[in-house]
């Protein structure tokens, strides 16, 4: 209970750059996932992306609800990634993730993220090499609407940050996703990341109202350790779960 008070204690921000500074020690850098950019160690890619939904239509509700649900808890952790900080990243992240009539929505969207004043510092940091840490972790979901070609999900993540100029730190948020089906399956139409602290129940169990858990993670054991990421004073290497 007391390391669960001291995580509901840290400093909640969404990627909006309201954050103090501490120095972090460099490191070298490390490739990103197959067919990505290349990315620093310490900003390595979220944990295992959930697979691209099928390219035909979902036959049932059950399955457009699974399938909208994975396809928002990808988009958001690859938003919240070190991809969002390079031209080439962010090109990239359009190319995957996009509805092709929505690309260049996208694309701004993502240069707005890319120039809040943490992310110019994780950039800056990534492009000397010092070591940071940058990653997006799904909570908890929920469908807002789901019909056969169009999906609107709500996503609960956790938002570890920290930097050269940025101190260890974790925050909450919430991002509202449009998706649209696609010959490949759910692509992103719009988002939009709202700066209000999302739900945070005790233990991060998703609240009422059709929140879930997402990819069926015990939500205790994802906050305890996303909290040890806080124990180090410098960022720590990921490997994708």
């Amino acid at each position: 209970m007391a390391a669960l008070a001291a995580l509901l204690a840290v400093l909640v921000a969404w990627w909006a750059g309201r954050l103090s500074t501490t120095p972090i020690p460099a490191t070298a850098g490390a490739a990103g996932p197959s067919g990505a950019p290349a990315i620093a160690a310490t900003g390595a890619p979220p944990p295992a992306a959930a697979a691209p939904a099928s390219p035909t239509t979902p036959t049932s509700t059950a399955d457009r609800h699974k399938s909208a649900l994975a396809a928002a808890a990808r988009a958001v952790a690859l938003i919240g990634s070190p991809h969002l900080l390079s031209a080439d990243g962010r090109a990239w992240l359009v190319r995957v993730l996009a509805a092709p009539a929505h690309r260049p929505q996208l694309r701004a969207l993502l240069e707005r993220e890319a120039s809040a004043p943490s992310m110019v510092a994780l950039r800056d940091d990534a492009e000397r090499g010092v070591r940071y840490g940058l990653r997006t972790v799904p909570v908890a979901l929920r469908a807002e609407q789901v019909h056969a070609r169009q999906a609107t999900v709500t996503v609960f993540a956790a938002l570890y940050l920290a930097g050269s100029a940025q101190p260890a730190t974790l925050g909450h948020g919430l991002t509202r996703v449009e998706l649209t089906w696609t010959a490949v399956g759910w692509r992103v139409r719009t988002y939009r990341s709202s700066a209000a602290i999302g739900p945070i129940p005790a233990g991060y169990t998703p609240p009422d109202g059709g929140w879930r858990p997402a990819n069926g993670d015990n939500l205790i054991l994802l906050s305890e350790q996303l909290r040890e990421l806080l124990s180090d004073s410098a960022a720590p290497d990921y490997a994708p779960s």
